[in-house]
C-alpha cells in the first residue's frame, strides 16, 4: 500500500491548517515541542509523516556513562532531547541529550532489563526484564500501582499498543496481552515452539509480530489473537522486530548478523495432494508446468501456478525411471524401466514416438529448448542425444566416471549441454561437435542437480556435500557457494531474471536465495520430509516444491531485502520514522545505517567498545541513540553523524529503554533489578535522574511509557509486570481527551484557543494556556473528523469528515449551525477564504467544492485532480485557490471563474503534503516527500 492510501490509519496531509507558520510558532511557544516536530504535525496534519533527513558521513560525538553493567536497550524521546537506556544492572536511566548527563535512574527490577519502550504521548514507560515481569511506570511516584503477574519466565520483549491501552509481553514460548488500565490479562498468543525473544506492534494497532529462537516470526491479529502468518527465517534467533510506517513491511534482526525486510501480509501456501510415493518429478524450463509419476505408473501433468492437473497419461506396464518436459510444456518424455523412451503430447496424452530400448537404465532426461533433441543419461555413465522426432540416438558422450544424475541444455544455445554426475563433476558439452568443452570441479560429493540461467551465463549445481555452487559457464569459475542446507541438495532452480534461486534438500527444507549477493533470504520446512524438486514460477517470486510428504506446495517468499555488513549477530534494530532508513545494532560493537529500499549501507557508526545491544530513532527522526554492553549510551545526529552527547556509564547493564511521547521523560530498565526515570529536558546529564522504580526481584527486561506520559510498565525476571506512576519533570501543556487519532489542528485567531479533529468522531476546543478542554463536539461526524478550521473572525468552526460532510459550528456553545453535502467521499481538507464568505473543501472524490459559508450551499465544483485532494489554501486576496493532491499534483484555480489556471507535478515520483501562499500572493511554498521544500512563482 502506498503511503497515505489507508485512510483510517494514514491521514491526509495538512487538513484544515490555513496558516502553518503562525500555528507552528504558537504551538512551539505553548507546548515546547521542537520545530521539526511541530512543522511535521501542522504541515502533514498528524505525526505519522516526518521529514526525511540528509544522509552524510557519521562520526562518534560522545558517550552516555552511568550504567555499571552492559547497556542492553535504548530509545529516544519524540523531541530528541532525551534518551532512555536499559542495562544489565537492572536499571533504566534517563539522559539529557544536550549535556550527556543522567537525569534519572529507575529501579525496581530484580534482574537484567532487556527492553524498553515509550508510549506515543511520552507519559508512560514500559520495561521488560529477565525477572519475568514487565513494569508500567508513571510520573511522579516510584511505587508500582499494580503488578501484572502470571508469566512463566522472564519477559524478554515488550511492545505497547500505539494507543497505550494494551501491552504485549513475551515470556518463554508465549506472548501475553495485558489491559494496562485494568491490570488484567487479555489473552495469550500461543504457537511458538521456542522462547520468544522479540515483539512489535504494528503502527495501526491491528497486528503483533513475535520472533523466537526457532527461526520463526509469527504474526497475530491483535484484536482476537488469531494467527495471521508464519515466516521462517535463516537466522537461528530473531532478536529484534519493527514495522515500517507503511504497515505492510516488517524488519527483523537475526543472530546470523543480518537484518531482513519482509513483505506483508503472509499468504498461506497452496497445498496440492499428489499420488503417493512419487518416484519421478520434472518441471519445464520456465517453471510453469510440473509432472510426477508414482507406483500407479500414471504420469500427471500439473499447472504449477495453481496445482491443477492438466493431464493424466498412463505410462505403460513398466515403471517410470525419469521424466522431462519440453520447454513450452506441450510434450513430455517418459523413461521406462525397460530403457525405452516414450514421447507424449501433454494436451491429449497421445504417444508421439517411442524409442528402442537403450543400452543402459535411464537416470536423467532433458529436452533441448526447441524440443528437437532429447538428452538421456544412462547409469553406464554415457550421455546419449536423441532426435526427438525419430526417437533415435544421434550422439553419444562418454566421459563421466560415474552415474549422471542431471542434464540440461543451455536455454539460449541448444548446442550446449550440461551434465552433473556422481563423479563430483559437472561437464559442458558441445553437442554439434560431440566433444567436451570444460569441467566444473569443486564439489566434494556427488552432484545431484543443476540448473542453467535463462541467458546461459551461469550454472548452479547442488550436491550431496550439502552445498550449492554458482558458476560462470564461460570459464567454469565458481563465483559463489551457498551453504546452509543440512542435507544433500536434491533440486535447484533459478528465477527467470537469475536473481533468485530456490533449492530443495533432504533436510526437509526449501531455501530461497539472493543470487547476486549470495545470501539466504528465507526458508520453509513445511514439507516435513525430503524435498525432491523445486521451481520458481515466471513471476520470479513464487516457489513451487514437492517432497516426500507427497504434497505440492505453492508459496510466495516474503523476503524483500537483506541488510548485510555486520561481523556479529544483529542484537537490535530501529526503523526511521519515515521508513527510509534502518539502523542495526550488533555484537561487532557497531551500529550500521541502511537504505531501506536498496539495502545499501549508508554509514557505519563506530565507537562503542563492546556489543551494541540496542538502537532507536527519535520520533522526529533527527537523532539516533545506541546502548552498549560497555555500559554507555551514545547519541548521534542522523543528518551528519556528529555525536550529540554522552551519558555516564550505568552501574549495571541497561537492558531496555523507552521515552515519553512528549519528549520529556526517559525510562530505562536495568540489570540491577530496577528502572530509572530521567528528565530529558535537563541540560546536565548528572542532574537528569528523576526517579528510581524499585520493587522487582529480578532484572528489568523491558520497559514502556504509555500515551498519557505518566504511566510506566516494567517487565522483570521476577515473573511480574508492574505499573507505575511517574514524576512529571517540568510543566507542559497537554491537550488530552481524544480517544482516537488526532488528524487535524487549527488555531483560533486570538491564539488563545485551538481546535482538534480526531478518529473518535469528535472535534474538541481547547484553552491552550491552561491545557484544558473547553468543550467537545460529540459525534461531530459519523466516523473520522479529518479537518478543522476557524473562520477569520473566530466566530465559526468548520469540520470535514469521513462521512463526506462539511459541518459549521458555533465554537462559543458547540452547536451545529448547518452543513454542506455533495462530496462523494471523505473530506480531507477545508480552508476559509480570507474574507470568511466562502469555504473550499477537498475530498477523496478528487474534487474541490466551494461553499457559501452563510448557508452551506454549493457554489462551484472544481474538477481536475487525478487523485485525492490533500491540502488547500486561499491566496491572500481570496481570488485564487491552490491545492495539492496525493500524487504531488499542484493546481491553482480561479475561484470565481471555477477553472484551473495551471497545474503541474511538484517533482517526479514525489508526494506533496502541505501548501502555503507567500504574503504577496506571488509564490507558493510546498512541502514534499523527497525531503525538499519547493517555491513556485504563480502566473
Amino acid at each position: 500500500m502506498r503511503p497515505g492510501r489507508d485512510r483510517k490509519s494514514r491521514p491526509p496531509a495538512n487538513p484544515g491548517v490555513s496558516d502553518p507558520q503562525r500555528c507552528e510558532s504558537l504551538l512551539m511557544r505553548r507546548v515546547s515541542i521542537p520545530r521539526s516536530r511541530v512543522a511535521a504535525a501542522l504541515t502533514v496534519a498528524l505525526a505519522t509523516t516526518v521529514i526525511a533527513l540528509a544522509q552524510q558521513a557519521a562520526t562518534v560525538v560522545g558517550t552516555l556513562d552511568g550504567h555499571t553493567e552492559p547497556v542492553y536497550s535504548i530509545a529516544w524521546s519524540p523531541d530528541g532531547k532525551t534518551v532512555v537506556t536499559g542495562g544489565f544492572d537492572s536499571t533504566v536511566r534517563l539522559w539529557d541529550v544536550a549535556t550527556r548527563k543522567e537525569i534519572k535512574k529507575f529501579e525496581g527490577h530484580s534482574n537484567l532489563v532487556l527492553s524498553v519502550a515509550t508510549s506515543p504521548d511520552g507519559k508512560s514507560i514500559l520495561s521488560g526484564s529477565l525477572d519475568k515481569t514487565a513494569k508500567v511506570w508513571r510520573m511522579p511516584g516510584g511505587g508500582a500501582s499494580k503488578d501484572l503477574a502470571g508469566h512463566p519466565a522472564g519477559v524478554h520483549a515488550l511492545a505497547v499498543k500505539p494507543d497505550g491501552k494494551q501491552a504485549a509481553a513475551a515470556s518463554a514460548k508465549t506472548v501475553k496481552l495485558w489491559d494496562l488500565a485494568a491490570g488484567t490479562p487479555v489473552k495469550d498468543l500461543e504457537g511458538h515452539t521456542a522462547e520468544v525473544e522479540s515483539a512489535a506492534w504494528r503502527l495501526d494497532g491491528a497486528q503483533i509480530a513475535s520472533g523466537d529462537k526457532a527461526r520463526t516470526i509469527r504474526l497475530w491479529n491483535a484484536a482476537d489473537g488469531a494467527p495471521q502468518g508464519v515466516i521462517e527465517t535463516p537466522a537461528d534467533t530473531v532478536l529484534g522486530l519493527s514495522y515500517l510506517p507503511n504497515n505492510v513491511q516488517l524488519v527483523s534482526a537475526g543472530s546470523d548478523g543480518l537484518a531482513r525486510l519482509w513483505q506483508l501480509p503472509i499468504a498461506d501456501p497452496k497445498v496440492v495432494d499428489l499420488a503417493a510415493a512419487n518416484t519421478a518429478f520434472a518441471f519445464n524450463a520456465n517453471g510453469s508446468r510440473f509432472a510426477t509419476v508414482g507406483p500407479d505408473k500414471v504420469v500427471r501433468v500439473y499447472n504449477a501456478a495453481d496445482g491443477a492437473v492438466v493431464k493424466e497419461i498412463p505410462a505403460s506396464e513398466e515403471p517410470v525411471a525419469a521424466l522431462a518436459l519440453k520447454a513450452d510444456g506441450s510434450q513430455i518424455a517418459i523413461a521406462l524401466a525397460n530403457r525405452a523412451i516414450r514421447i507424449c503430447n501433454t494436451a491429449d496424452g497421445t504417444e508421439v514416438k517411442k524409442s528402442e530400448p537403450l543400452p543402459s537404465p535411464v537416470s536423467a532426461l532433458a529436452f533441448r529448448a526447441d524440443g528437437a533433441q532429447l538428452a538421456v543419461a544412462g547409469e553406464d555413465t554415457i550421455i546419449r542425444v536423441l532426435d526427438a522426432a525419430a526417437a533415435t540416438v544421434v550422439k553419444e558422450f562418454p566421459g563421466h566416471g560415474a552415474k549422471v544424475n542431471a542434464l540440461e541444455f543451455a536455454p539460449n544455445d541448444g548446442n550446449l549441454l550440461i551434465s552433473a554426475s556422481d563423479d563430483k563433476l559437472a561437464k559442458l558439452w558441445d553437442v554439434k561437435e560431440g566433444k567436451l568443452i570444460r569441467d566444473f570441479a569443486g564439489h566434494t560429493e556427488p552432484l545431484l542437480t543443476l540448473n542453467v540461467s535463462r541467458d546461459g551465463s551461469k550454472l548452479v549445481t547442488g550436491s550431496a556435500d550439502k552445498s550449492i555452487k554458482v558458476w560462470t559457464i564461460g570459464d567454469a569459475k565458481n563465483v559463489a557457494t551457498l551453504a546452509g542446507h543440512a542435507g544433500p541438495v536434491k533440486s535447484v532452480f533459478l528465477s527467470n531474471d537469475g536473481n533468485r534461486l530456490a533449492s530443495g534438500s533432504a533436510d526437509n527444507a526449501v531455501r530461497f536465495w539472493d543470487v547476486p549477493n549470495a545470501r539466504e533470504l528465507q526458508q520453509s520446512t513445511s514439507h516435513g520430509a525430503a524435498v525432491s524438486t523445486v521451481t520458481i514460477l515466471p513471476d520470479n517470486a513464487s516457489v513451487v516444491s514437492a517432497g516426500g510428504d507427497n504434497k505440492l506446495r505453492i508459496w510466495k517468499p516474503a523476503a524483500v531485502q537483506v541488510y548485510a555488513g555486520h561481523q556479529g549477530p544483529v542484537l537490535g534494530l530501529a526503523v526511521h520514522p519515515n521508513g527510509s532508513q534502518i539502523a542495526t545494532a550488533s555484537a561487532d560493537k557497531t551500529v550500521k545505517v541502511f537504505d531501506t529500499n536498496t539495502g545499501n549501507l549508508i554509514r557505519p557508526l563506530a565507537g562503542h567498545t563492546d556489543a551494541v545491544k540496542s538502537v532507536a530513532y527519535t520520533k522526529d527522526g533527527s537523532k539516533m541513540i545506541s546502548g552498549s554492553a560497555d555500559k554507555t549510551v551514545k547519541t548521534w545526529n542522523v543528518a551528519d553523524g556528529n555525536p550529540l552527547l554522552t551519558y555516564p556509564a550505568q552501574a549495571s547493564a541497561v537492558l531496555s529503554v523507552a521515552t515519553s511521547a512528549d519528549n520529556k521523560l526517559l525510562l530505562i530498565g536495568l540489570a540491577e533489578n530496577n528502572a530509572k526515570v530521567f528528565d530529558l529536558t535537563q541540560a546536565d546529564p548528572a542532574k537528569a535522574e528523576r526517579q528510581t522504580l524499585s520493587g522487582h526481584a529480578g532484572p528489568v527486561l523491558a520497559v514502556a511509557i504509555l500515551p498519557d506520559n505518566v504511566t510506566a510498565v516494567t517487565a522483570s525476571e521476577d515473573k511480574t509486570v508492574k505499573v507505575w506512576t511517574l514524576e512529571t519533570p517540568g510543566a507542559s501543556t497537554n491537550l488530552a481527551g481524544h480517544t482516537g487519532q488526532v488528524y487535524s489542528v487549527a488555531w483560533a485567531p486570538d491564539s488563545k484557543q485551538a481546535a482538534t479533529g480526531a478518529a473518535d468522531k469528535t472535534a474538541r476546543i481547547w484553552d491552550v494556556e491552561k491545557g484544558t478542554q473547553i468543550r467537545a463536539l460529540e459525534k461531530a461526524h459519523e466516523n473520522i473528523v479529518y479537518c478543522v478550521a476557524y473562520s477569520p473572525k473566530g466566530d465559526m468552526l468548520v469540520t470535514g469528515g469521513d462521512d463526506k460532510l462539511v459541518k459549521y459550528w458555533n465554537p462559543a456553545d458547540g452547536k451545529e449551525l448547518h452543513k454542506s453535502a455533495g462530496h462523494g467521499a471523505a473530506v480531507y481538507c477545508v480552508a476559509f477564504r480570507p474574507d470568511g464568505a466562502k469555504l473550499a473543501s477537498g475530498s477523496v472524490d478528487k474534487t474541490i467544492r466551494i461553499w457559501n459559508v452563510a448557508d452551506g450551499k454549493e457554489l462551484n465544483k472544481l474538477d481536475g485532480h487525478p487523485d485525492d485532494v490533500y491540502s488547500l489554501t486561499f491566496s491572500p486576496d481570496g481570488k485564487r485557490l491552490a491545492s495539492i493532491g496525493y500524487g504531488g499534483n499542484l493546481f491553482v484555480w480561479d475561484v470565481d471563474g471555477a477553472k484551473a489556471i495551471f497545474n503541474q507535478k511538484v517533482a517526479p515520483n514525489t508526494m506533496a503534503y502541505g501548501i502555503s501562499w507567500s504574503p504577496d500572493g506571488k509564490q507558493l511554498a510546498i512541502a514534499a516527500s523527497d525531503n525538499k521544500g519547493y517555491l513556485f512563482n504563480i502566473p
